[in-house]
């Protein structure tokens, strides 16, 4: 129980700036517009999770973003790369968390 609180806290402190700098589109986010978030795309969109590229393939995965964010809930919990409806989920934790915090 006290490893649950302290990663939620953890992850609140790492988001803490996003909600006043805001998530760009998955339009804006996906610069090569390929489909999947990248690991450089995700730095630059996201940068306060800081998503680890733990397979080092240049691409963020639905398991790598879990490592960040435990309670995304996403269709699949696998190597996958993080689409449009993934990215989506993601800002909706992100801001669901920051409207907790206010």
């Amino acid at each position: 129980m006290k490893g649950s609180i302290f990663a939620g806290a953890s992850v609140l402190a790492m988001i803490s700036g996003l909600a006043v700098a805001g998530s760009p589109e998955f339009s804006s986010a996906d610069l090569n517009e390929d489909g999947i978030l990248s690991k450089t795309e995700a730095d630059a969109a996201l940068p306060q999770l800081t998503i680890p590229d733990t397979d080092r393939d240049g691409v963020v995965s639905k398991s790598e973003v879990k490592t960040v964010l435990p309670d995304v809930d996403f269709e699949a919990d696998d190597a996958s790369a993080i689409g449009e409806d993934e990215y989506q989920q993601i800002v909706q934790i992100v801001e669901d968390l920051m409207a907790e915090e206010a």
